[in-house]
């Protein structure tokens, strides 16, 4: 992930909700279906105007956006 948009990311949630970290890239990488996929950022959005200003950072730059609950269900995501 280009450290622009991380910075960009941090910017819209705070830099302690913006990880790049190995360990909270692999917790984030699956659910209880096992599906993996290992994302490059972990962005923990507040509000709903942070998850707005996060989609529409991400369309602008064609990052594709998965959003994740609980992660314990067996929805894959």
């Amino acid at each position: 992930m280009d450290d622009r948009i991380v910075q960009e990311l941090a910017e819209i949630v705070g830099a302690e909700n913006v990880s790049t970290a190995s360990a909270d890239k692999i917790t984030h990488s699956y659910d209880a279906t096992q599906q993996r996929y290992l994302p490059d950022v972990v962005v923990y959005a507040d509000t709903t105007e942070e998850v707005s200003l996060i989609v529409k950072l991400a369309n602008r730059r064609k990052i594709p956006v998965l959003p994740r609950g609980a992660g314990s269900g067996f929805t894959g995501g």
